[in-house]
């Protein structure tokens, strides 16, 4: 494993992500995936560039939806169709578009069908590779789909809760109701929070209307069908051995930028030696920066985090060339 501190630049000579023409909004479509008794929903962004045969999707953290924070993903999806990539950026079932209710971050049950139904689809339109992007919890789902998945070539994690595989313990803290509603509480009441209530509209409009949301959905999780079906489908423990290993035999690189400051950084740091990563030494390297990147709550951690994937794709991209039926074949991934 490799640890490297970075500024602005994450690329080696000869290594840097082709300059090209984004894709717009043209070459995008919206797509509903049956999965199980939910649909998810995602947005299809088609390589206006030559198709190199490898598709990016995008996962989010379940709180930013689709196009991630200040459209993030929209971004990055344009940008890598540019240069022949296709990327989809889908939101998990009970979250954005999607039908259903998320009742907590696990990675299994429903959580990991969403994925798996993405991940054949995608493959079916012709990607030969699938390359994962993904923040925070979105990270263990995607470590999680990885092993299940040998189309799943590439992981670009951006500051990832790797401390809690190596716990094995579940990867989601169920807080009580009252828990939850003093962390609301306490954030409201930040002062600055406080002044875009009383001098922001739209931000007061945006606000009501999240708690709006999340009210409607704890009353249907709560009073809803298959409530105990969902509750128990949505909770798992984590052997980071029986993840890590798969990807090791396969050799699938994992990429994980974090800021030095990142809390999630700093419990690792605190874990000491840690036996899964030690095993996952040969294709894991970790990027450290400066900037607080957990959240992706800055703009500049958001072009940081753009950069940090386009510069590790073209590293792994690397005397990898399409093959003919990906030139030549048809698909959604392909231009009519």
């Amino acid at each position: 494993m490799t640890a490297a501190h970075a500024g602005a630049e994450f690329s080696d000579a000869g290594r840097e992500f082709p300059c090209v023409e984004p894709a717009t909004a043209a070459d995008e479509i919206p797509v509903y995936l049956a999965a199980g008794s939910e649909r998810v929903f995602g947005i299809l962004t088609r390589p206006s560039g030559s198709p190199n045969g490898t598709a990016v999707l995008c996962l989010h953290d379940a709180q930013n939806l689709t196009p991630y924070r200040n459209r993030v993903y929209t971004r990055l999806c344009r940008e890598v169709a540019g240069a022949g990539y296709a990327a989809f950026r889908m939101d998990f079932h009970g979250t954005g578009d999607s039908s259903g209710i998320l009742v907590d971050r696990g990675v299994s049950g429903q959580t990991m069908v969403d994925v798996d139904v993405a991940v054949r689809w995608l493959t079916e339109q012709g990607a030969q590779h699938v390359a994962v992007v993904a923040p925070c919890w979105g990270s263990l789902v995607a470590l999680v789909a990885a092993a299940r998945h040998e189309a799943i070539s590439s992981l670009y994690l951006i500051a990832p809760p790797l401390g809690l595989l190596e716990t094995g313990a579940s990867v989601t803290v169920v807080r009580s109701r009252h828990e939850k509603l003093t962390r609301a509480l306490l954030h409201v009441f930040r002062p600055q929070v406080l002044r875009l209530l009383l001098t922001e509209p739209r931000y007061r409009k945006w606000i009501f209307g999240r708690v709006r949301r999340r009210v409607s959905r704890g009353v249907s999780s709560r009073f809803g069908r298959d409530r105990s079906m969902r509750l128990a489908e949505d909770h798992v423990t984590v052997s980071a051995q029986n993840v890590i290993t798969p990807l090791v035999r396969r050799g699938v690189p994992i990429h994980a930028l974090f800021g030095e400051r990142d809390p999630l950084y700093l419990d690792l740091l605190k874990q000491g030696p840690v036996r899964w990563l030690q095993t996952a030494a040969q294709i894991m390297d970790m990027v450290v920066t400066p900037v607080t990147v957990h959240g992706l709550t800055t703009l500049r951690a958001q072009d940081l985090a753009i950069q940090f994937v386009k510069d590790c794709l073209a590293r792994d991209a690397e005397g990898v060339a399409p093959s003919a039926s990906v030139r030549d074949g048809a698909g959604l991934l392909l231009d009519d």
